[in-house]
C-alpha cells in the first residue's frame, strides 16, 4: 500500500475537528505495529484520563489508545517523547473509543486533577486468593501475577 493511501486510511477514522486537550497516559508506555505490506509504523499509547483545556469540560476517565503513524526515521525520533505513567497537552482529532495525535505541544504539563488521577493509577492493586495468596496487578498488561514455587520449580503464576 502506498505511503498516501495508508494515511488516508488511518486518518478517515478521525473527525476533522482539531482539539487541545491534557491527558493521562496510562502504564504500557509506547507500542508500534505494521500490517501486511504497510510502509507507516501505527504508534500508540493507552490514555487514562483525557481533559479538554480549552473549555470548562469534567474530566473524562476512559481508557483510549492515542495513534499516530510514523515511518522508521520518525518512530526512532519520537520513541522518547511520549512516556507511560505521565500527563501531557496535545492537540489531537477524535476517533472511536482512540485519538489521532497532531502534536504533542507540553510533555511537562501541570494540572492538579490529571495529577491526582495519575497517582491514584500508580497505586498497586492487589488480589487475594484463600489458598494461592496475594497477586499484584501488573498493570502494564493487565494480569495479576505473583512469584511461586511449584514441584521444587520457581516460576510465574499469572491469571487475567
Amino acid at each position: 500500500m502506498s505511503r498516501s493511501s495508508e494515511k488516508n486510511r488511518f486518518e478517515n477514522r478521525f473527525t476533522e475537528d482539531v482539539i487541545e486537550v491534557a491527558v493521562v497516559t496510562g502504564a504500557s508506555g509506547v507500542s508500534s505495529g505494521k500490517v501486511g505490506g504497510d510502509v507507516l509504523w501505527n504508534s500508540s499509547i493507552d490514555i487514562i484520563a483525557c481533559k479538554d483545556v480549552n473549555g470548562d469540560k469534567p474530566v473524562v476517565e476512559d481508557e483510549v489508545s492515542l495513534e499516530w503513524l510514523v515511518d522508521d526515521e520518525e518512530l526512532r525520533k519520537t520513541r522518547g517523547i511520549l512516556t507511560k505513567n505521565s500527563i501531557v497537552r496535545l492537540s489531537i482529532r477524535r476517533g472511536k473509543r482512540s485519538m489521532m495525535l497532531l502534536e504533542v505541544l507540553d510533555v511537562e504539563y501541570k494540572d492538579q486533577e490529571l495529577e491526582a488521577i495519575l497517582e491514584e493509577s500508580m497505586k498497586p492493586i492487589y488480589y487475594n486468593d484463600e489458598i494461592l495468596g496475594e497477586f499484584e496487578m501488573n498493570k502494564s498488561v493487565k494480569v495479576f501475577g505473583k512469584d511461586v514455587s511449584w514441584g521444587g520449580e520457581d516460576g510465574d503464576l499469572c491469571f487475567d
